[in-house]
């Protein structure tokens, strides 16, 4: 199930710069289903394969910056968990 959920946060966040937390619509659906022993392995596994394809494919996509902006990502999570921890 991980599996399959990294490769859909991976796009989601390549395609639309951010995450919605937790996974939504069918593939949240699907991925509860997976975790729940519902889907079959070939159909899991194809799936895994074609996020994998997809996510590779990003690689050759300009629009997506060849580094992370580090400071954004330590903002965030150290607000995240001074939420949690003070609420």
């Amino acid at each position: 199930m991980h599996c399959a959920r990294l490769g859909f946060q991976g796009l989601e966040l390549l395609n639309n710069r951010r995450l919605t937390l937790p996974i939504a619509d069918e593939p949240g659906d699907w991925l509860r289903a997976v975790r729940r022993g519902d889907v079959p392995f070939d159909e899991w596994w194809e799936r895994v394969l074609r996020l994998d394809s997809m996510l590779e494919d990003k690689l050759s996509d300009d629009s997506i910056p060849a580094q992370c902006d580090s400071a954004v990502i330590e903002a965030w999570m150290v607000a995240t968990h001074l939420a949690f921890w003070t609420r």
